[in-house]
């Protein structure tokens, strides 16, 4: 999943994606990428949330990786996620 492969024209793209987009933000980019790895993309649209509404997407991206860090173990075989500190 490559969330800077922009995939819309500039006019749908969320401002706040546009700005981690400068390249003055490239360490910012390298961070969401590492929150985002492995982040299972069940529906097939995050990437297209991220980069046209953004803020959903990214405090998923970060809650993912919140949780990760915690050892939290997530159990994504159900609708609603399930998460167990092991």
């Amino acid at each position: 999943m490559n969330l800077f492969n922009t995939k819309f024209s500039e006019d749908k793209l969320h401002k706040n994606y546009l700005q981690v987009l400068r390249h003055t933000q490239a360490k910012d980019r390298d961070e969401l990428c590492r929150w985002s790895h492995g982040f299972p993309d069940r529906d097939n649209k995050l990437v297209d949330e991220f980069q046209t509404t953004f803020n959903s997407s990214f405090w998923e991206i970060y809650l993912y990786q919140l949780f990760q860090s915690c050892g939290a173990i997530l159990d994504w075989s159900k609708a609603n996620l399930l998460l167990n500190y092991g």
